[in-house]
């Protein structure tokens, strides 16, 4: 460009700087840009000074005993639920369960010893029972044989007994007639009367001993009185001592069905006793290690803490005078610092500057609210975008986050100035306010 052009170009860029178009297009542009710039403070409730916390799961040691090789290590994610070895335990006592089997071993002697006493006396019966039978058939035989002997005998008695009674009516004719003397009448008639005692006492034999048939074929024998045989006595005995072995038996295995349950319950303590398996949750960090693989550990002693990153939550705090607008479900915007992406969170908890410190474990410091402000925790929704592992879940990481103003807070925004000065003036006065609240109003 020549030198001769300057002066033209310099007329021509000095008459559109003073443009009244361009300059307001410039303004215009301005305007807008700082309206682009504001509107998210004015729409929206703004923090700046959120961060990214989680819940922690503190495992402790149940018993005494050796971290195994197995131990995670800090940093790993659990995919899916696992189940690690532990702990070893060293030193287990088992003089209980020793105790327990020594007692299990007593009574199956026991148990064993009456069941071979049951099976003796089992086949001793057997043998009497035999010898009754033998006997009852030996009776049975006897009587078989004495009863047509007697029978006959009686048969006998009875025909002498008809003949005495004729001849005693005879000889009763004959001393009618005094062809006979009275007392010769005497002498036959107690011939007659003998026939008929012996008749009666055969009789009386022949009763019994259908008697004793009688009883002897149901199993009593009361022959001569004698009542019943050795052997069928023996095995009255014999009864009676069967009877109490099957209840030492029945004990005997009693006690073994108690025993045997002590002692699976008891192997199954000391199996527990013996090694401790965690199961690990899926979704967890393992966040910190207070103990090395193949150190000792004590019942209580601290292993480490695994952080949820299923459910991680931003904490962020607001001017207490935001309390009333501030509700739990309401919508939130979230993005980390570094990030270009926005993810969705709803508010599930608020607490004022006075509550109570939280007794529950985080993986990031939780800081008391400052006075006149809140603490205000946003659950992260489900469908948002998944925290990076290898950030170790972006727990601690600062975020930007903005809550939706409701359109009568909007209405009052607008329709109160003095207010919003008055409002402006305090958070002059708290410089420890949050700034983004300030440059909105």
């Amino acid at each position: 460009m020549s030198p001769g052009n300057l002066p033209v170009l310099r007329n021509r860029l000095e008459t559109l700087v003073r443009s009244r178009a361009v300059r307001i297009c410039l303004a215009a542009t301005l305007i807008g840009f700082g309206a682009w710039s504001f509107s998210p403070y004015v729409l929206s409730k703004v923090a700046p000074g959120a961060f990214i916390n989680a819940e922690l799961i503190r495992i402790t040691a149940p018993i005494n005993g050796q971290l195994t090789q197995d131990l995670p290590h800090k940093g790993d994610l659990v995919d899916s639920l696992n189940k690690i070895k532990l702990i070893q335990s060293l030193t287990i006592d088992r003089s209980h369960l020793v105790s327990i089997q020594q007692q299990y071993e007593v009574a199956k002697a026991k148990a064993n010893l009456a069941r071979s006493q049951i099976a003796e006396l089992a086949a001793a019966d057997n043998v009497f029972a035999k010898r009754t039978t033998a006997y009852r058939s030996a009776i049975q035989n006897r009587f078989d044989r004495e009863m047509p002997e007697i029978e006959l005998e009686l048969k006998a008695c009875r025909d002498e007994e008809d003949v005495r009674r004729q001849a005693t009516m005879r000889a009763e004719q004959m001393v009618d007639q005094q062809l006979l003397s009275r007392m010769r009448l005497d002498v036959i008639k107690g011939d007659y009367f003998k026939a008929t005692e012996a008749c009666r006492a055969i009789s009386g034999r022949q009763q019994k001993l259908k008697a004793e048939r009688d009883a002897s074929t149901s199993g009593t024998f009361v022959q001569d009185g004698a009542g019943v045989p050795f052997s069928e006595q023996e095995r009255s005995r014999l009864l009676l001592s069967r009877q109490e072995l099957e209840r030492e038996l029945l004990d005997a295995s009693s006690n073994m069905d108690q025993l045997d349950a002590e002692i699976s319950a008891e192997r199954s303590h000391l199996e527990i006793l013996a090694h401790y398996d965690l199961n690990l949750p899926s979704g967890y960090m393992i966040w910190s290690v207070m103990a090395s693989p193949g150190s000792a550990v004590v019942e209580g002693q601290t292993i480490m803490e695994l952080a949820d990153c299923n459910n991680p939550f931003v904490v962020v705090e607001f001017p207490e005078r935001e309390l009333a607008s501030i509700k739990v479900g309401d919508v939130a915007d979230i993005r980390l610092v570094g990030s270009s992406d926005w993810r969705k969170g709803r508010v599930r908890r608020v607490r004022g500057s006075a509550a109570r410190n939280d007794e529950i474990l985080f993986a990031a410091a939780v800081p008391d609210p400052k006075e006149h402000q809140i603490a205000v925790e946003i659950a992260m929704s489900e469908d948002s975008k998944l925290i990076e592992v290898n950030r170790a879940c972006d727990i601690g990481r600062l975020a930007e986050v903005r809550l939706e103003r409701h359109p009568l807070e909007l209405i009052s925004w607008f329709t109160q100035p003095g207010d919003k000065t008055a409002k402006f003036a305090e958070g002059n006065r708290n410089p420890t306010a949050n700034t983004a609240p300030m440059i909105r109003q």
